[in-house]
């Protein structure tokens, strides 16, 4: 297993914020640097933000120690000041590879917003994984639920939607944050 490596508030500011295009935000009792990054679908501003908490102290700039915490990656939806969670990424462990995992998690979750695949039929909402309770069976589900009941099956995993072949919402993001 990899080791613990600390982060400095600069270095993980540089790759968000100079490489993904990232905004520092302010989160109220919220004692770790966050960013966020609002998706955009075709042009135009969508109501989705991919959101970083970093495990970087506000106070110290440094990322907290071994075992505290992990980069956590998030899908959120705001909408009228109301945040919504959606999805969240694998968390990220403060190794030697950190920024790269962190980079390919919010990549995955921001590409989900642009991949017709994971947008809902009825609405062109976001759709997560979701389980039913008495069969076990999964689906996707529309995240404006309960105002729209579209659903559709879970699609065959491939190796686009596994992460081993960018599939092409990922690409577009990819192609997008071309320095």
């Amino acid at each position: 297993m990899a080791g613990y490596v600390a982060r400095s508030f600069e270095e993980v500011r540089d790759m968000l914020e100079g490489q993904m295009g990232f905004t520092q935000v302010n989160i109220a009792g919220c004692f770790e640097v966050v960013w966020q990054r609002q998706v955009v679908r075709k042009g135009e501003p969508t109501k989705y933000f991919v959101r970083v908490y970093s495990s970087v102290d506000k106070d110290t700039g440094w990322t907290r120690d071994c075992a505290k915490d992990a980069i956590r990656v998030q899908l959120v939806a705001i909408e009228d000041g109301q945040k919504k969670l959606l999805m969240k990424g694998k968390r990220v462990h403060r190794t030697v590879s950190a920024l790269d995992n962190l980079r390919e998690r919010a990549r995955t979750l921001y590409g989900k917003c642009l991949d017709s695949a994971c947008l809902c039929p009825k609405c062109n909402a976001v759709m997560a994984e979701r389980t039913v309770k008495a069969t076990g069976k999964t689906f996707l589900g529309c995240t404006d639920y309960p105002l729209c009941k579209g659903t559709r099956e879970v699609a065959q995993k491939t190796p686009a939607t596994t992460g081993r072949h960018r599939g092409d919402a990922e690409a577009h993001y990819i192609e997008s944050q071309q320095v």
